[in-house]
């Protein structure tokens, strides 16, 4: 994953971590941790409409869950005890 974010921003990986930890710093100085703990309440909620999103559209395109399901297993990808 850094490397694919170093080759998309061109960015070194230590002055992109400074940045980022500097804008959370200040972030967090400017709003208090009320603001943080807000913030990442909207990204869980985001993230998890994505997914809910993704998952149905998904299973949609081959026919249902059921069917998605079904293909994941047969292709090995269904094992939770590995």
């Amino acid at each position: 994953m850094n490397l694919r974010f170093i080759a998309a921003t061109g960015l070194d990986l230590w002055l992109s971590v400074a940045i980022a930890g500097t804008v959370c710093i200040f972030y967090t100085t400017m709003g208090g941790l009320k603001a943080v703990v807000w913030t990442d309440v909207f990204q869980v909620c985001v993230m998890s409409i994505g997914f809910v999103a993704i998952l149905i559209r998904g299973s949609n395109l081959v026919g249902g869950f059921s069917k998605a399901w079904s293909i994941g297993y047969k292709g090995g990808r269904v094992d939770f005890v590995q």
